[in-house]
């Protein structure tokens, strides 16, 4: 069983006892779970680098046309020296 009121006080939450019941009991069950996989070996097991059955499907590498600063800047809202240009977001 592990202290609700500890991490209530960290993510700065007020729960109602009836609710601190129920994080507790999900809580429990989730440690339970964790601990029955940290006891599963997994020394022999092969790393799993995809959920998808699909080898080489990357596509190759092709040189294709570019476009300029001036093609990008185009349809530019504001633009300042060669550069989008956007409002000002955060206040001094």
């Amino acid at each position: 069983m592990i202290d609700i009121n500890k991490y209530e006080s960290i993510v700065k939450l007020s729960l109602q006892e009836e609710e601190r019941a129920w994080v507790d009991k999900r809580a429990d069950i989730f440690i339970k779970n964790i601990k029955t996989l940290e006891s599963i070996d997994v020394k022999n097991a092969i790393p799993l680098v995809s959920v998808l059955n699909v080898n080489g499907a990357l596509r190759a590498d092709k040189v294709v046309k570019r476009l300029t600063r001036e093609d990008m800047l185009m349809n530019a809202l504001d633009k300042y020296e060669g550069y989008y240009k956007a409002p000002k977001t955060l206040e001094q």
